[in-house]
């Protein structure tokens, strides 16, 4: 035996379930109709049942947590429930959404100073910056407008990759303005 046969890992084939006959298996059943990935699956479930944990879904389809949360997310039925019962059977309240940051307040130069030449080159700069903001803005806004059946998971992803470029301004503002909270 090989040393490149010895270090090669094991294949392991995905997990797939039949959509006409429910079969759960590694490679492929002979009843000829088309899988359900995982992610639709778990689509499908939340929608049915939105009361129950992610967890709880998870345990049930055989699939990830994190599979089931992306779901939850992306459906449009994405109901608040008051609720949601776990693998255990007892009902808690779901996650709370993360509060967004404090805007921050605009900090005006008293009027009597001077502005030095460092302060003038850090406009142009800032300028620069947000033109550049503005452009992607605008670039996003064409895609998206471009992509009529855009789904759900791409408005997720999209939002998502928003909402992380968002948090990095306010931490960066408020690092400067000096209410970090790191």
């Amino acid at each position: 035996m090989s040393t490149a046969e010895i270090l090669r890992p094991a294949f392991r084939p995905a997990r797939i379930v039949c959509e006409q006959c429910g079969t759960s298996v590694d490679a492929a059943c002979n009843c000829g109709a088309p899988y359900v990935p995982a992610g639709k699956r778990a689509e499908a479930a939340v929608a049915r049942e939105p009361h129950k944990s992610d967890r709880a879904i998870a345990a049930e389809l055989g699939v990830s947590q994190p599979t089931v949360s992306r779901a939850r997310r992306a459906t449009d039925t994405n109901v608040s429930v008051a609720k949601r019962v776990g693998r255990d059977g007892k009902a808690r309240k779901p996650p709370a959404a993360r509060m967004p940051a404090r805007p921050l307040e605009r900090v005006e130069p008293a009027p009597d100073l001077e502005r030095d030449p460092l302060a003038d080159q850090t406009e142009k700069e800032l300028d620069y910056l947000c033109g550049n903001t503005d452009k992607a803005c605008r670039r996003l806004e064409a895609y998206v407008a471009a992509q009529p059946a855009l789904s759900n998971q791409g408005r997720a992803l999209i939002v998502e990759y928003l909402q992380r470029m968002a948090n990095k301004y306010m931490a960066l503002a408020q690092e400067l303005d000096g209410r970090s909270t790191s």
